[in-house]
């Protein structure tokens, strides 16, 4: 038994693997600060049996901060990120001289890696985009193909953004939600995609949203949407709901008050008023707003067997035929309450 510190935080069970020699290696995050200024970097650290560090990567990516990684056999593919995704290809073949072979630079960033075939590896992520401040952004959910054939020159073979900002999805964080069914080149992936509704001043607000498992090809050609289940369905009151809720607004009268300088300030009776109840909006909208009522309904798994797909929710498990997404095979409804977890529990599946 041996203890040996070293810098940094590691970020998953995928930032840390053992080679075939034993050899235990690592990837971790250091944080620094230098006159007001962020002066993060990247570390790989390799370590023999016997706890003595052999091998170093130091300052990787300097001012970017670490997302992603996946060692595969003798390679270590890293994401790291600041305004762009660098997606690095590094050599780990001889434990005391790893080195990093080629880069690939582009928009937004991948916080979870998965091997596609020899050549490929899946990233799912963020798109990202510069906001009215000038600042960076997370958009809606993105899946790439990245070609490594090339280890100098890796490439974005093929890329898909799902919802705008606001998008969010377990796998992101957690690996036991990235499903992916090679023998069809799906990926299953639980998700709750947002749509903006173009309001420059407000980039989270939505004209619509969706909450549900997205199936998601993944070819070499194209990356492309196959389709889409959910447990949410429209209540038959939810327009009546809506149209309720947003009457208490209707005839509001503008108040006028003198300023100092002669000139008029016309403000209205309301302080505020919900954007779901603006001109152009429906009942999408007005859902949007209200899909947190709908939790129990949240997919939050998704499994298959054969040509069945079945999607979990805590109110119930649903299956579906991959043939035919339309309407579900068959229900199993949960009653009563279930209590949550402060922190969430990955679910288990063997």
């Amino acid at each position: 038994q041996y203890s040996t510190t070293i810098a940094g935080n590691p970020m998953t069970q995928y930032s840390m693997d053992e080679d075939a020699s034993g050899n235990f290696r690592i990837v971790t995050q250091n944080y620094a600060w230098s006159s007001g200024q962020s002066q993060n970097s990247t570390e790989l650290s390799i370590i023999s049996p016997s706890g003595k560090v052999i091998g170093k990567l130091t300052g990787i990516a300097k001012w970017e901060n670490f997302q992603s990684a996946r060692f595969i056999d003798d390679r270590l593919y890293l994401v790291t990120f600041q305004q762009i995704d660098p997606l690095f290809v590094i050599d780990v073949a001889n434990p005391k001289s790893p080195k990093i072979l080629g880069e690939l630079k582009i928009p937004g960033y991948s916080t979870y890696l998965h091997p596609y075939d020899s050549d490929r590896l899946i990233g799912l992520g963020y798109d990202t985009y510069t906001n009215q401040w000038w600042g960076t952004q997370n958009g809606g959910l993105k899946v790439d193909l990245y070609n490594v054939k090339d280890v100098k020159n890796p490439k974005q073979e093929a890329t898909l953004t799902l919802g705008d900002a606001g998008s969010s999805a377990d796998a992101l964080s957690n690996p036991r939600a990235f499903v992916y069914y090679k023998e069809k080149n799906l990926l299953l992936l639980p998700a709750t995609l947002m749509k903006s509704a173009g309001d420059k001043n407000d980039p989270y607000r939505s004209s619509s949203a969706f909450q549900g498992i997205v199936g998601v090809s993944i070819l070499p050609s194209a990356v492309t949407e196959k389709f889409r289940v959910s447990h949410i369905s429209f209540s038959a009151d939810l327009e009546k709901e809506w149209k309720k809720d947003c009457a208490q607004y209707t005839g509001g009268k503008n108040s006028c008050q003198k300023l100092l300088d002669g000139t008029e300030y016309c403000g209205s009776s309301y302080s505020y008023v919900p954007p779901y109840c603006y001109a152009g909006s429906t009942v999408e909208t007005y859902f949007a707003s209200q899909m947190w009522n709908y939790q129990r309904d949240f997919i939050t798994r998704a499994l298959y067997v054969g040509d069945t797909l079945y999607s979990v929710a805590e109110g119930g498990i649903k299956s579906w035929n991959f043939a035919n997404t339309a309407s579900p095979k068959a229900s199993v409804i949960f009653t009563g309450t279930v209590s949550k977890p402060i922190y969430p529990v990955p679910m288990m599946v063997r």
